[in-house]
């Protein structure tokens, strides 16, 4: 009798019991992996969800950066009333359409309007605190400021730190007025460069 013909299975016999341990472990890592995608979808919805206050503040901020960085810088044809006015509980600047953009902390809130449209750049605020550095002259020293009264020139940075109703700080959003127009006339022979 050949061996070989006795090891032959039977096309009925079903399937052993090491196939099936097989079949199962196969199904439990294909459950495992399916389990752990649906708790990361699932956190991701959730955080998307609450979040999108935050993506819509922060592309305020983002409009609010490209705003001023896009300032014309003053000079003897360009007065700074006519482009820029600072206090120490906002600031405004017309955009460039002319229509005017202001900055400032209503009802809990640090609000842009722009264009009769109010956008949140930053929500839960219980204080604000704007500050301004460079020279409010041509003769003035450079330095910090709480206000831009009497300015000629604008400032350098406009540094605007808020807190929320804990006194817990926010990130702070520091801002460079003109930033283009400065960077578009620094060539090789310039002190700073650009940025």
């Amino acid at each position: 009798m050949n061996a070989r013909a006795d090891s032959k299975r039977s096309p009925v016999a079903g399937i052993t019991l090491l196939e099936l341990l097989l079949a199962l472990a196969v199904m439990g890592m294909i459950g495992v992996a399916l389990a752990s995608s649906y708790s990361t979808t699932g956190q991701v919805w959730r955080r998307l969800g609450s979040g999108g206050a935050e993506v819509d503040q922060a592309l305020a901020r983002a409009d609010l950066w490209a705003a001023v960085e896009a300032m014309p810088e003053v000079g003897p044809r360009l007065p700074i009333a006519e482009v820029f006015g600072a206090g120490t509980d906002g600031f405004w600047m017309p955009d460039a359409e002319g229509a005017v953009t202001r900055i400032a902390l209503q009802d809990g809130q640090l609000l842009m309007e722009a264009g009769g449209l109010l956008r949140a750049l930053r929500g839960d605020v219980g204080q604000l605190r704007i500050a301004y550095y460079g020279r409010k002259t041509v003769r003035s020293p450079e330095g910090w400021s709480n206000d831009w009264d009497g300015g000629t020139i604008l400032p350098r940075l406009i540094l605007i730190e808020t807190w929320d109703s804990a006194g817990i700080a926010h990130p702070p959003l520091a801002l460079r007025p003109a930033l283009r127009v400065r960077q578009s006339v620094i060539s090789a022979s310039s002190p700073l460069p650009p940025g």
